[in-house]
């Protein structure tokens, strides 16, 4: 008897492994670089009709980093977490 499971896709995977960081990491603006960086980096390596995917996950990004930023450093905040850093160390 075999057993066979189905293989999740491209997009269910990049849900899965980014979400919950992305989620909890939102406050962070080292977080959010390195995913902002990770995002572009694996938008190049996929086909032009998977990097939706990755755009999506730029704007949940987005709402969630503004979102975790409170009123008094939301400047600083969008300055810094704004541009990619693969390092994330600014």
């Amino acid at each position: 008897m075999r057993v066979r499971l189905p293989e999740l896709g491209l997009a269910r995977l990049a849900e899965l492994g980014f979400t919950e960081i992305a989620r909890y990491g939102a406050g962070a603006p080292q977080v959010v670089r390195r995913l902002r960086a990770a995002y572009d980096l694996m938008e190049g390596l996929v086909g032009p009709d998977r990097r939706g995917i990755f755009r999506t996950l730029h704007r949940q990004l987005a709402a969630a980093a503004a979102a975790a930023a409170s009123d008094a450093i939301s400047a600083a905040f969008t300055e810094i977490s704004s541009q990619p850093d693969r390092l994330g160390l600014g």
